[in-house]
This record gives structure tokens, sequence and C-alpha cells, in this order.
């Protein structure tokens, strides 16, 4: 057991694992840290960071909607490159800003070649009682279906993974990872929404993930891309 990476694990508050990306539960087994390659010639290894993250200049537009432009035309790009598999292509769903602007600009590329858009939603199960304050939505349902309406070109698909939990899960976590990791409420339906897509021979899975540091948060309402 490597006692540096317990303790980080221990003592990092959210769901990092440790500070050192490099190190693992075990002394005797490392991991390549992100934006870096591992390279084997003539018995030697490697280890070579081929990106940094820098802050270029300011980037300076004449109105509000050339800055619109600009950030449909990166968050175009992002979307669009990711779809390139020779199987189909989905896309977790819920009823926010985030899932919806990646699947509105997914859609938009994936009618250009007749190709539909398979969306994967969360929902309660049928015998769900909501406990969750007036503020919180347990079922996203008519916000997810409002999307699909909207955008078109979706096949979309509810489940509600009864009888799972992120407890019942928990073996199959640990024997993937083979390492503990930190616990989330919505892991037995990320896997569930994975090991679905593969039945229906998704290649390609997008999410909404992160997009509390763009679309969300961060940027007025404003600036939601159009479909």
């Amino acid at each position: 057991m490597n006692e540096q990476w317990l303790a980080e694990y221990l003592s990092v508050s959210g769901m990092i694992d440790a500070v050192d990306s490099f190190i693992t539960p075990y002394t005797t087994i490392n991991q390549i840290p992100p934006s870096h390659s591992l390279t084997i010639e003539n018995n030697r290894l490697t280890l070579k960071r081929y990106c940094f993250l820098t802050q270029g200049e300011k980037l300076k537009l004449k109105s509000n909607e050339d800055y619109i432009e600009a950030f449909q035309s990166v968050f175009r790009e992002a979307v669009t490159s990711r779809l390139r598999t020779h199987r189909k292509v989905g896309a977790q769903l819920s009823g926010g800003l985030d899932s919806g602007a990646v699947v509105g600009f997914a859609v938009n590329q994936l009618q250009r070649e007749s190709t539909a858009l398979h969306t994967y939603s969360y929902i309660p199960p049928e015998d769900f009682k909501d406990f969750t304050p007036k503020y919180f939505l347990a079922d996203e349902r008519p916000f997810i279906k409002s999307t699909v309406g909207h955008v078109g070109g979706i096949i979309d698909h509810y489940c509600d993974f009864k009888g799972k939990d992120s407890f019942s899960e928990m073996e199959d976590f640990l024997d993937i990872m083979e390492m503990p990791y930190k616990f989330f409420e919505n892991s037995f339906w990320l896997k569930g929404m994975f090991e679905k897509a593969n039945e229906d021979g998704i290649g390609v899975l997008l999410n909404g993930d992160r997009g509390n540091f763009s679309i969300s948060w961060g940027f007025p309402l404003s600036i939601t891309p159009s479909y």
C-alpha cells in the first residue's frame, strides 16, 4: 500500500483521489498523469508532457453577437470533432443546459450525415416517492422531452435502473478500477447508461460533464447555443 496515496485520498475533499496524479494505491505501480505520453524505445521508458494550459491574449470583439458567434464556433468544433466512429453515436441527456447544448450541436452535424443521435436519460422508478425539496427536480422528463422535440433527429431512451443503487454496483466498480474510488450518488446510473449504450451499439457517448464551468455558470444565458 502506498501510504502517501492513502493519506491524500483520505484528506482531499471532493472527487479527486490524490494531489500527485502519478501515484496509485500501490507503491510498485504508477500511472500516466494527464497530458503526458509514455514512449518505449530501445528498452527505455520516456515520460513526456505534450500539452500545457496557457492563457493567451484576451479576445476583444466588437459586439455581444460576435462573442456569441465565436463561442458557438469553438463549442461546435469541440462537439463535432468527437463524433467520429463507425458505430452509432449517443449522448447522456438531462433536462439542463449543459447536455442539451451538446446534443443540439451533435444532432446538427449528424443530420447532415442522415444519422440519428441516441440519448440516454435517467428517470426515477415508478415506485419513487419524491422526498426532495421543491427547488429540486427529481424527474426531468418534461424538460428532456422538450429538448428532444425541439432539436429533432433523436432516438430517446429513458432508464430507471430499478433495483440498483450505488451500493449494489460497488463491487463492479472495485473490480474494474482495482482501487478505492470516491463515492458518488449517481454512479449506478452512469454505469447503467454505458452498459445500455454498449448493448445498443453506441461507439461514442457524449455528455455535459463540467458544463457548470461554461454553459450553466459563468456566461449569460443569452449565450446559450441556438440549434
